[in-house]
């Protein structure tokens, strides 16, 4: 691993070789859908924010798979978390209100 590549070149091998959608499709069991793929590009976005040093330290130490895997799992299973925030919330509500017999017309 060459420690002396940029953030972004760090992510581009990331992205290119799908280790996001690897991981997210191993936690949640089944191919990805748009649905995680919502997730899977927060995340990227997630590692475009996050400071040059952090990127590059957790590739050099070849750690970044762990790290990955850790922000996937506290993002897929919190309650509290941006993707629970963003959209499972309102996708369990949509169906809620879907599902709900009170809500549909009787005409």
């Amino acid at each position: 691993m060459d420690s002396g590549m940029t953030k972004e070149q760090i992510i581009s091998l990331i992205a290119s070789s799908a280790i996001v959608e690897n991981i997210v499709s191993h936690i949640i069991k089944k191919p990805i859908d748009d649905f995680y793929q919502d997730l899977v590009q927060d995340v990227y976005k997630l590692l475009l924010e996050k400071d040059d040093t952090l990127i590059q330290n957790l590739w050099r130490t070849n750690s970044y798979r762990f790290w990955l895997a850790r922000v996937l799992c506290n993002q897929i299973k919190s309650d509290r978390s941006t993707f629970y925030t963003n959209y499972r919330k309102p996708r369990m509500q949509c169906q809620e209100t879907l599902e709900d017999p009170y809500t549909t017309s009787e005409t």
